[in-house]
């Protein structure tokens, strides 16, 4: 194969118009869609969140290792629930990219959670001054 031939087969930008077109999950999000659920308001007690958290980073830490930011909006079109797991693990876990990200798409301002004391819970001080500036 020639380079040019090499180069136009493995462009990432091509690939993505290519799948926008097909039907069904990414292979690498479908696990998601069985394996995370957000926690809800009658379950935000800190016994229960903190294992929930772990889980969710088992599996999402390794994703966002990954990809980064690059696969997050291919992610978040799931389900309308995946964008609630993603801002509590970003909370959570302090990863202050991930929820400006959030809040520049879907306004963190508009979550019932009350994410200071997801942020809290975990002594995400930065979190919590970033969430204090929105």
């Amino acid at each position: 194969m020639t380079s040019s031939s090499v180069a136009v087969l493995f462009n990432t930008d091509l690939a993505h118009i290519v799948t926008s077109f097909q039907r069904g999950t990414h292979t690498d999000l479908k696990s998601f869609r069985t394996k995370l659920c957000p926690i809800y308001a009658g379950f935000c007690e800190p016994h229960l969140i903190r294992p929930r958290m772990l889980q969710t980073h088992a599996i999402l830490g390794p994703w966002f290792d990954q990809h980064g930011l690059t696969r997050l909006d291919k992610m978040l079109t799931i389900s309308k629930k995946m964008q609630q797991v993603v801002v509590q693990y970003a909370v959570y876990h302090g990863r202050v990219d991930i929820a400006q990200y959030m809040h520049a798409t879907f306004d963190l301002l508009a979550y019932k959670d009350n994410l200071l004391d997801f942020a809290a819970l975990n002594n995400q001080v930065e979190m919590l001054a970033y969430l204090h500036s929105i």
